[in-house]
C-alpha cells in the first residue's frame, strides 16, 4: 500500500494505527446478527499469512468478537509474537458507533447487511447509533491515545466500523468499492500534529473534522 510507505516515511517516529477488517467469515444469514461466527480455515490461514509480514508490531487492540479475537491471535501467531490482545469495546461488541444496540439491531432487521452498510458509507446516522462525526472523532482519538510508543499499533474491527470512519474521513459518500475487504486496512497516524488517514487506495486525506483526535 503506497498511503503506508508514505504515512512511515512521514511520521517514523510516531505511533501508527492499523484499523484492520477481520479476516474471511462465513457468510452472514438475514436476520441473524452473526455474533458467534468464527473465521473460516481460509480465514485463519490468510490471518497468519498476514502476520508473518514484518510490521514492527507493538501492540494489538480486538473486537470482542470471535472472528476478530481469532484474527489477531493467527495474526500474532504467525509474527511469532507474545504481544498481549486486548479486547476492546470501541472496535466492536457494541463498537463506538452503537449507541443502544437493540435499537440498532432493528435497521439490520429492516435493511440487511448490506443496506446498513449502505447508509453508513452515506454518511448517514441510523437510530440506535451516536452521530458518525462525533463516534469517529472519539474513535481516533481512543485508538491514537492508546497508541504509546513508535511502531505499528494493530485494531482488528468490522467493516461497518471501518465504513462509517471513512465516510466521515472522506467527507462524501464511499462507493462500495471503497468498502473494506477482509484484511484491508486504514492506516492513522499523527502527521504535524494533525491526523492522516491513509486509504485503500493510497490517497492520504488530512482530517479536519475530528477535532479532538488531533489534540
Amino acid at each position: 500500500m503506497r498511503a503506508a510507505i508514505d504515512l512511515a516515511t512521514q511520521s517514523p517516529n510516531e505511533p501508527r494505527c492499523v484499523l484492520l477488517r477481520h479476516a474471511e467469515r462465513p457468510p452472514l444469514q438475514p436476520g441473524e446478527p452473526g455474533t458467534e461466527l468464527e473465521l473460516t480455515e481460509n480465514g485463519k490461514k490468510a490471518a497468519i499469512a498476514y502476520g508473518q509480514t514484518p510490521k514492527d508490531l507493538v501492540s494489538i487492540r480486538t473486537s470482542p468478537l470471535a472472528r476478530c479475537r481469532q484474527t489477531a491471535e493467527c495474526i500474532r501467531n504467525g509474527a511469532q509474537a507474545n504481544t498481549p490482545i486486548v479486547e476492546d469495546t470501541m472496535l466492536g461488541d457494541p463498537g463506538a458507533y452503537i449507541a443502544d444496540p437493540e435499537q440498532a439491531w432493528q435497521n439490520w432487521l429492516q435493511y440487511g447487511q448490506e443496506g446498513v452498510l449502505r447508509h453508513l458509507a452515506q454518511g448517514r446516522t441510523l437510530p440506535g447509533f451516536h452521530d458518525l462525526q462525533a463516534a469517529t472523532d472519539r474513535l481516533i482519538s481512543h485508538l491514537l491515545g492508546g497508541a504509546r510508543g513508535p511502531g505499528t499499533h494493530l485494531a482488528v474491527t468490522h467493516d461497518s466500523v471501518m465504513i462509517a470512519l471513512l465516510a466521515v474521513a472522506h467527507g462524501k459518500p464511499l462507493e462500495v468499492a471503497d468498502y473494506p475487504g477482509y484484511l484491508e486496512s486504514v492506516l492513522l497516524a499523527r502527521v504535524g500534529g494533525e491526523v492522516w488517514v491513509a486509504t485503500k487506495h493510497g490517497v492520504l486525506l488530512p482530517n479536519v473534522v475530528m477535532s479532538a483526535a488531533g489534540r
